[in-house]
């Protein structure tokens, strides 16, 4: 029999878990764990919980009734509210383990049912992440005229280990309900000009400022916490982060994840993104074991405080890539 692709409501859930047990690309599969089946059943939760929203899609590759890949996509609402045009994400895909051109088979066939759903449902702009190790789906995303856009490392810091705390220089506090046009006004006009969106042409510098607001507008509507940095009563930079109640269970550990953040660019070269990431891991210290954060790879003074203040222990790397339908 050839290779099939059927939509997911046809997987049987322990040919999926036992197809999950063998991936080796998965972001989380390289983290600290109390447990290494709770990685495997950690996937496994993120997959099916995935596969239950109406918006998301996911296909299955079956070759000789055995499941041999997955890709999982779905349109970005909030990118093509902001944007106005329809964007899509490609959050999943994976194929068994085996030979490099066998792996480029699989996802080939996976990646052509994607890119016609794309044209079908009008999309214009596509993102998907890939574990840098992975490299039939970096190539094959080339050879289909994906472009690199960056790469990112996600270190962590483990407080199991490392229990020192560091003193700040800074007042370091929440953000609360009278400082949203502070925090909207620092996103608009602070962001890392060579991040994602900067580097692709495509976006204009008002459509990238537009989307950093609007990010940090939901933000603050989120569950998501956000940590400011003052000087003479100011608030001069930010750092958002939000602690990952899911993984707990499977892991073993509580995990916070490092989100976003900015520092207005006068006051930089002063200490206070120092006391800012510092003040940040200082809250975190008493509320989870694990902390992580991603950069990119171009940021270099981004990577130089990670590594100063003791995320130091590289677990993952992804690459980002864009693809436009014209």
């Amino acid at each position: 029999m050839g290779l099939n692709v059927i939509f997911h409501d046809a997987v049987e859930q322990a040919e999926l878990k036992f197809f999950l047990e063998n991936v080796e690309d998965d972001r989380f599969r390289y983290y600290p764990s109390n447990s290494q089946k709770g990685k495997v059943d950690y996937l496994f939760f993120r997959i099916n919980s995935y596969a239950n929203k109406f918006e998301n899609t996911i296909l299955y590759a079956y070759e000789n009734n055995k499941l041999v890949g997955i890709i999982g996509f779905r349109e970005s609402i909030w990118d093509s509210d902001v944007f106005g045009y329809k964007c899509a994400v490609i959050d999943y895909f994976f194929s068994k383990n085996c030979n490099y051109s066998e792996k480029t088979r699989i996802k080939e066939i996976l990646l052509k049912q994607f890119d016609n759903w794309c044209k079908k449902s009008n999309v214009r702009f596509v993102t998907a992440r890939i574990n840098v190790s992975d490299l039939s789906s970096i190539h094959l995303l080339e050879n289909q005229n994906f472009r690199f856009i960056e790469n990112i490392l996600w270190p962590i810091i483990d407080f199991r280990r490392d229990k020192e705390v560091k003193a700040v220089k800074h007042k370091i506090r929440f953000a609360d309900e009278n400082d949203s046009t502070a925090l909207s006004y620092l996103a608009r006009n602070f962001y890392y000009r060579c991040g994602r969106f900067p580097a692709d042409s495509h976006f204009s510098e008002k459509d990238v400022a537009n989307m950093r607001e609007k990010w940090m507008q939901n933000s603050i509507k989120s569950n998501h916490k956000i940590v400011v940095v003052e000087t003479d009563d100011d608030i001069v930079g930010y750092f958002i982060y939000f602690i990952n109640d899911a993984i707990k269970k499977y892991f073993g550990l509580k995990f916070a994840h490092l989100r976003s953040a900015v520092l207005s660019s006068e006051h930089r070269g002063y200490g206070l993104g120092s006391s800012l990431f510092q003040g940040t891991l200082n809250i975190l210290r008493e509320k989870v074991d694990i902390v992580d954060s991603g950069f990119i790879t171009r940021n270099y003074p981004s990577m130089n405080l990670h590594w100063k203040v003791g995320l130091d222990r590289v677990v993952y790397s992804c690459a980002t890539f864009h693809k436009w339908f014209y």
